[in-house]
């Protein structure tokens, strides 16, 4: 942007986007079966959970989506509240970084752009370490499903409350050293988050957690346009004192988040999220004919879509 301005940005990404307009047409299909890249045993796995799918549906025992039960579902709840929350932090520290890093610290734009997306870059390599780790553990029963997403989340809300209260406290025109030692660990949170507190709807609720996550959502999305414009408010001359203000202010909301989760929270199924024994045993009878058919026809190079069919069934069979 400094050296082409504002306007190469939506080249750029409008360029990017084109790209991926492009991709996606190439690699979509309208189903598996029609989908030239999708493995035999793959397209075989994915029609019998298909066929699963579609018998539940039909079945009289499922009666569709219990809006009563899970708009007074205290575990609901407390996922919405802690998703909102942790939003209020997300879309605050996306959106007013730069402009802290410009009043307080005066850094020049280039540098200024890439320390705000440092923790974004890194947040895909750290989540790609992470997640295989939370399943390694969660199928190797080392800990409890509950567990191990209050461990994460914890250690989220903990990580970011620490470097929010360092921030509050940094002076201004902090070495570059300093700031990247701090805004780095920012990466990891919400990377921690996925693996805990966000995973809510698909453990409390997995034949709902569609909706379940949709409306929270929709709720959670409400702080992205309320938090600029209160940011703006607290800090109209970008002193130190207002900044520090704003991120004591984040450091609450991350409090606040955690407090819900970690009293409200759970991983049990709820009585109104179950299926009849009926519907299971037929889905459970595909299910298990799936998984025999792929632990004898997979090769190594299909590890990765087995390992995402058996995750979905361990989901489909609560």
């Amino acid at each position: 942007m400094a050296s082409f301005g504002w306007q190469m940005i939506f080249y750029v990404t409008g360029i990017c986007a084109m790209i991926w307009s492009v991709v996606y047409l190439i690699l979509f299909g309208k189903s598996p079966a029609r989908n030239k890249f999708v493995c035999s045993d793959e397209k075989d796995l994915l029609s019998k959970y298909s066929a699963a799918v579609r018998n539940t549906k039909k079945a009289t025992l499922f009666k569709g989506v219990p809006y009563s039960k899970i708009l007074t579902s205290l575990p609901v709840w407390a996922y919405i509240l802690a998703l909102v929350f942790n939003n209020a932090v997300y879309f605050t520290v996306a959106t007013q970084i730069p402009t802290y890093i410009k009043d307080v610290h005066k850094l020049s734009l280039e540098n200024n752009g890439f320390l705000a997306a440092l923790p974004y870059m890194l947040c895909i390599f750290v989540q790609l370490t992470l997640a295989p780790m939370v399943d390694y553990l969660r199928q190797n029963k080392v800990f409890q499903t509950l567990t191990i997403r209050k461990m994460c989340s914890a250690f989220g809300w903990l990580l970011a409350i620490s470097v929010f209260i360092i921030l509050a406290n940094l002076p201004p025109g902090s070495p570059n050293s300093v700031l990247y030692a701090v805004f780095i660990p920012l990466s990891l949170p919400q990377v921690f988050w996925s693996s805990g507190v966000f995973m809510s709807p698909i453990d409390i609720a997995p034949n709902y957690a569609g909706f379940i996550s949709s409306f929270a959502n929709a709720l959670a999305a409400v702080p992205g346009l309320i938090c600029p414009y209160i940011v703006g408010i607290m800090t109209p001359e970008g002193t130190v004192y207002e900044w520090s203000l704003v991120f004591y202010m984040l450091s609450m909301f991350n409090v606040l988040g955690a407090i819900l989760y970690m009293f409200c929270g759970t991983s049990d199924v709820q009585d109104w999220a179950l299926i009849s024994a009926p519907v299971l045993n037929k889905r459970e009878e595909i299910n298990q004919a799936a998984l025999e058919s792929a632990k004898i026809s997979f090769k190594a190079d299909s590890l990765h879509s087995f390992k995402f069919i058996d995750d979905t069934s361990s989901i489909i069979s609560i």
